[in-house]
């Protein structure tokens, strides 16, 4: 009985003090000084207790660059440009600079090609050197022909397949619209 008493009176005096504390202590009366270095971590934190408006964002660095990023001062890659304009040098098929580059687009005609009466002839317009043939048509000195275009098997001409139906020759000959390093997929 008497190991029991004591067992009890041990444990009143250790409950009732932690019970003293946590009744005597002054609400808001541990701060940063009472706190430890890294007591405080993530999962120790109550779900919406830090929100963006608790948060002094004046001291935070800016991210210089950042290859993936929805926010910083050059990108490669970014989810929103906000209301940045493209700046610097175009490329691909355009040439100059933004926000104004423009489209390289050049017009080449093709040699005139004879075609007998009731013969076939391929007319062609080749584009310059590293250029790509995104349009093109022909023109026959008559109106009666059977054709079907078509871009050059490289990208860098454009061809007529034209058959003449009528009973005299015709000249015909291909036109391109021409565009500096397009890629087509």
């Amino acid at each position: 009985m008497r190991q029991n008493a004591i067992g009890l009176l041990a444990l009143f005096v250790a409950l009732s003090g932690t019970s003293y504390a946590a009744i005597t202590l002054p609400r808001n009366s541990v701060g940063t000084t009472q706190l430890k270095q890294n007591a405080v971590t993530g999962p120790k934190i109550k779900k919406g207790a830090v929100t963006a408006a608790k948060i002094n964002f004046t001291n935070f660095p800016m991210v210089p660059a950042a290859d993936f990023a929805t926010e910083a001062a050059t990108a490669g890659y970014a989810t929103a440009a906000g209301s940045a304009a493209p700046r610097g040098d175009a490329g691909g098929a355009l040439s100059g600079a933004y926000p104004n580059p423009s489209l390289s687009i050049t017009y080449v005609r093709g040699p005139i090609t004879s075609i007998a009466a009731g013969g076939f002839g391929t007319p062609v317009a080749t584009c310059p050197t590293g250029s790509t043939a995104i349009a093109g048509g022909y023109f026959a000195n008559v109106g009666v022909v059977i054709s079907s275009e078509v871009a050059g098997v490289n990208r860098n001409s454009w061809s007529a397949f034209i058959r003449n139906d009528s009973a005299n020759a015709i000249n015909v000959y291909a036109d391109a619209i021409c565009a500096s390093s397009v890629e087509i997929h």
